[in-house]
């Protein structure tokens, strides 16, 4: 008798702690081709619709599907982003499939009008997803948040195991502070100088304070940009968790240096400099008129 309660016992047990440990579908057995999709929970049913075709997925599994909420959204990236810039709401939406191993991250968005691929790429490797295709969709336009909750929970899905919670937190560190400095500085510019600050943690250059401070310097001088104290700030936080969080920096990289090619290669384009120069000198035009009107409304005319 107390064999078969000691069984049910454990039985139980298990049950219950790999229910509380996943939380997601499980496949032990994965395999390259594999697909989980993650929907926002406030897709209106013809939007879920929208979603569902645009990844293909109109007749997917319910085990193969995940929702995202707003609370998730807010309970990952709430410590690092303002209320405001996440939102209330859980829209953008994500395909994930898995690779053979090797492949790497690709990541192509749609619909979303402020976070780039690599941004998602950057910091979905650093969670711990790897060797796998992401398309992340909005049936309207949105910032895109929502997205990186639910690759990491479409991603957990399809290893059947959930990823390292300090790796998961200091990407989201990282996914915000790439956010709020791409806001000053450029998205690219932005991606391109956390690129390379992960590179020389991978190198094991960065050891002390004194050591990141130069980094940062060294990265923000070397792509043309300016930091403010806060940015710096936030900067030297990110290395320093990053250090400390359990990352396989090996496998991270590789990932790392494929993208810091990718930005940098756009950023010294002689089209895309062409751009960003004549983005900056409209803005300039722009300011000095506003500058020159509010002049003139608030003190009257003014010679020159």
């Amino acid at each position: 008798m107390w064999k078969v309660a000691g069984r049910a016992f454990a039985f139980v047990f298990l049950w219950v702690f790999l229910a509380a440990e996943m939380g997601h579908p499980v496949y032990a057995d994965a395999a390259p081709g594999d697909v989980v999709v993650a929907v926002g929970a406030d897709l209106t049913p013809e939007q879920r619709e929208q979603v569902l075709s645009a990844f293909g997925a109109q007749g997917i599994s319910q085990d193969k599907l995940v929702v995202v909420t707003n609370a998730e959204e807010h309970s990952l990236l709430g410590k690092y982003l303002p209320k405001a810039v996440i939102g209330t709401r859980a829209i953008s939406s994500v395909k994930v499939t898995l690779l053979e191993p090797g492949k790497g991250l690709h990541v192509r968005t749609e619909g979303i009008t402020y976070l780039t691929p690599a941004q998602y790429q950057s910091a979905a490797a650093t969670a711990g997803v790897k060797d796998a295709e992401i398309y992340v969709y909005a049936p309207v336009p949105v910032s895109g948040t929502a997205a990186l909750t639910g690759i990491v929970k479409a991603f957990e899905g399809l290893e059947g195991k959930t990823l390292d919670p300090t790796a998961k937190d200091v990407a989201a560190e990282e996914f915000s502070a790439n956010y709020l400095l791409s806001e000053k500085i450029g998205k690219e510019q932005a991606t391109a100088l956390i690129q390379r600050l992960k590179e020389e943690i991978a190198s094991g250059k960065l050891r002390d304070p004194k050591d990141i401070q130069e980094a940062i310097d060294r990265a923000a001088r070397d792509l043309g940009v300016s930091l403010t104290p806060e940015d710096r700030a936030r900067l030297e936080e990110l290395v320093r968790h990053l250090r400390e969080a359990n990352i396989d920096w090996g496998a991270l990289a590789r990932e790392t240096a494929k993208i810091k090619q990718e930005v940098e290669k756009f950023l010294q384009d002689p089209e895309t400099q062409n751009f960003l120069q004549k983005a900056w000198s409209f803005l300039q035009d722009l300011f000095t008129r506003v500058w020159s009107w509010l002049s003139q409304f608030f003190g009257g005319s003014s010679g020159s």
